[in-house]
């Protein structure tokens, strides 16, 4: 309705026939709809895939690759628009499944109207949330099902290696064995135009390297590589089924939030350490002081029970609480992530 035309009186006048819905492999949506006496066919989807479809001269196709080049490297998503006009009579005498299946034949040889352009705008604080990842010891990808220099623009503005040697496309993917793949993974920070399973393929590449995978989604394909991941995080603003899939759901859509919740959490982890220290070592002199009582044959204990449950519940329990809030460490993001075997007692607590 913002650009003046209803949904509702449109489909009065071309009453939809057949809806195709998009599909990661198709890479397109469309839609078949009624006149007095033809079938119109509208499509829209990547760009590469519906400029194959149409019917375009050597210098059309070339106009309009050139015109797509210039719109993704400047960081727009890009649609592609084709229609195509189908006598209504070819449907004579078939059935509804017979139907269907001519109708879906039909995408082909399309009419191109254009492209839409979209600009996304790269969110305030990603650059500078992506640096402060990276001195944490945290690589980031993005995996996205856009155009290949929609990716390499959006990659570079964020800071992130942007280069032919950075950035691989699913079709390429698809070309590359488990272990051609494992020796590209470290120098690769874009994959682009992927598919659902490409996703999967990809977390469990870097699973195979030792690495622990934090992935964020929000739709409806993002759901198997959320549970495949050590760490499925869905935006707020995403699916039911993405969320249910994540192990963490993010309230806000911000990518600051998650180097601000790793911070937090070596917080935490920095404090439980100290807590079991302190615990440790109070449990220790105890131990020490009770077990020589007993090897010398002391004739009463150098302490008593009650003494004990004093020192545990009223002496180390507030230095205890005391140790929870204490203020991160200086260098709480700039050291490496422990590593995914690391055991919660460190060579310092020993």
């Amino acid at each position: 309705m913002a650009s003046g035309f209803s949904k509702v009186k449109l489909e009065e006048r071309l009453p939809l026939l057949l809806r195709i819905p998009f599909d990661s492999s198709t890479k397109y949506v469309a839609s078949f709809h009624k006149t007095i006496d033809e079938i119109k066919l509208y499509v829209s989807g990547a760009p590469e895939v519906l400029l194959e479809l149409s019917e375009l001269s050597k210098d059309e196709r070339r106009e309009a690759k050139d015109i797509l080049a210039n719109l993704t490297g400047r960081g727009l998503r890009v649609v592609c628009c084709g229609v195509k006009t189908i006598p209504q009579e070819k449907l004579k005498g078939k059935s509804t499944q017979q139907r269907d299946k001519f109708l879906k034949a039909q995408i082909s040889t399309l009419q191109f109207i254009g492209f839409i352009a979209l600009k996304d705008p790269i969110r305030k604080g990603v650059k500078e949330a992506i640096e402060t990842a990276k001195i944490a010891g945290i690589k980031t990808i993005i995996v996205t099902g856009d155009h290949v220099l929609t990716a390499r623009a959006v990659a570079k503005e964020v800071g992130l290696l942007a280069g032919s040697d950075n950035v691989l496309e699913g079709k390429h993917l698809d070309a590359l064995q488990d272990k051609e793949l494992a020796n590209l993974l470290p120098r690769i920070s874009v994959f682009a135009r992927v598919e659902p399973a490409h996703k999967l393929r990809i977390i469990e590449a870097w699973q195979s390297y030792g690495a622990v995978i934090a992935m964020t989604g929000d739709g409806v394909n993002d759901a198997p590589a959320l549970k495949r991941a050590d760490i499925g995080l869905a935006l707020g603003s995403g699916t039911d089924v993405a969320k249910d899939s994540a192990d963490l759901v993010l309230l806000g859509d911000k990518f600051s939030i998650i180097p601000a919740a790793i911070r937090e959490g070596r917080v935490i982890l920095d404090n439980i350490r100290k807590i079991i220290t302190y615990m440790v070592s109070g449990s220790f002199t105890e131990t020490i002081l009770i077990g020589t009582a007993l090897l010398v044959g002391a004739p009463f204990l150098p302490i008593t029970a009650l003494q004990i449950l004093w020192i545990n519940h009223v002496e180390g329990t507030l230095p205890s609480i005391a140790l929870t809030t204490e203020k991160a460490e200086k260098d709480v993001m700039t050291r490496r992530p422990p590593k995914h075997n690391s055991t919660l007692l460190t060579g310092e607590m020993r």
